[in-house]
């Protein structure tokens, strides 16, 4: 079962905070949950060099993600990749 984490604006910021996600990733399924107006302008940028050699793959869904996208999150996790789900409101809390 993946392990979802919510992006807040520290994981972004903190070093330390950063540093957890591979640590994370290496032994865990992990689905990535933020706001996309939350995200700052170089977040992605900065999250895609975290959980090297692991790709990242960004979907952007609205408030309750569809079953054709839930579906592509598992397909993904499965090849792998670490889906980064933005959505438009706030989602669930979860942490890393």
């Amino acid at each position: 079962m993946p392990i979802v984490v919510r992006l807040r604006p520290e994981m972004f910021t903190q070093p330390a905070r950063r540093a957890r996600l591979p640590a994370t990733a290496a032994f865990h399924e992990l689905v990535l949950v933020g706001v996309q107006h939350g995200i700052p302008v170089d977040g992605m940028s900065r999250l895609r060099q975290v959980p090297a050699p692991r790709r990242i793959v960004v979907l952007l869904v609205g408030n309750v993600p569809p079953i054709i996208e839930r579906a592509l999150i598992e397909e993904l996790l499965n090849d792998g990749v670490i889906p980064v789900v933005l959505t438009g409101c706030d989602p669930p809390p979860a942490d890393v």
